[in-house]
């Protein structure tokens, strides 16, 4: 957990009480990002610096390490690699490292395109590897003076291709469809384990989803501005940044799950998350 300014508070208990380790962390580099949000033309990123936390990822394990430690846990966990995942995810089925090739540094997978190592939503850390870049990560950040929309700005600059590629199905994007209806090649087929919506949110996608099936006819006809105006009623909000570019992005992914399966995936994820919290609260 991120803490720091504006992000200061206790570890959730619910976290405890379902058995996770809820671990507080403040950045190591917290300075240079208060900085560059008191810049207007980077305000937005105060907002996004909880995904800073997979960049400090040296600085934070030995608090997991000693987390686990205190529980009784670490004997029974190796840290010599992680998989670390953004908030905006459903895990389908159990995860392991095994059969997954270690990478010299990290391996990451698509993000709006199939097979493509370029979203850090999912990633996979040779711990060691990462930690021998870490300071020349830091010096590249410095050199820019810390002025990035987010940290996958910084990290895809630094790394480039010495990245790896983690297989889509570790991070699949809900407007690809339901696996059986995507169009991929054959040797990317393999059972969807963690599912990233990434781009529109869950409820926003739904709602707008349930309004197109209503009327498929009339929503195949809804001008661009009028896509935009259903998104913004579902709840969806403007980029951080204000960028009306990612905005129309947005719609336009969702339109294209419609297209592809008519929003099954999403669809059946909003059944899973609502069958799991039913369960929690029982």
């Amino acid at each position: 957990m991120l803490t720091g300014p504006a992000q200061g508070r206790s570890p959730p208990a619910w976290i405890a009480q379902r058995g996770g380790v809820a671990v507080q962390h403040r950045l190591s580099f917290e300075p240079h990002l208060a900085a560059l949000a008191r810049q207007p033309a980077y305000a937005f990123t105060e907002s996004l610096w909880g995904s800073w936390l997979r960049v400090d990822l040296p600085r934070l394990l030995p608090a997991v390490a000693s987390a686990l430690a205190r529980r009784g846990l670490l004997a029974a966990t190796q840290l010599d690699t992680v998989l670390w995942t953004d908030p905006d995810v459903l895990f389908r089925a159990d995860v392991t490292a095994c059969g997954l090739p270690v990478p010299r540094i990290l391996s990451i997978g698509p993000e709006a395109g199939f097979g493509l190592a370029h979203n850090y939503g999912v990633v996979y850390f040779n711990v060691s590897g990462y930690s021998e870049h870490f300071d020349g990560l830091l010096a590249a950040a410095a050199a820019a003076r810390w002025e990035f929309d987010h940290d996958q700005a910084l990290l895809s600059q630094h790394f480039g291709t010495r990245v790896g590629l983690l297989p889509d199905a570790l991070n699949w994007k809900p407007y690809w469809g339901a696996p059986a209806a995507a169009f991929r090649p054959a040797w990317l087929a393999a059972p969807v384990r963690i599912l990233h919506f990434h781009g529109p949110k869950l409820s926003v996608a739904n709602c707008m989803l349930e309004r197109m099936r209503a009327d498929a006819r009339a929503a195949a006809a809804w001008a661009e501005q009028e896509r935009v105006d259903v998104f913004k009623a579902c709840g969806g909000r403007e980029a951080p940044n204000g960028s009306p570019a990612w905005m129309h992005v947005l719609v336009n992914l969702v339109f294209g799950a419609y297209d592809v399966d008519q929003g099954a995936l999403y669809n059946e994820s909003a059944s899973m998350v609502a069958t799991y919290v039913a369960r929690e609260e029982a």
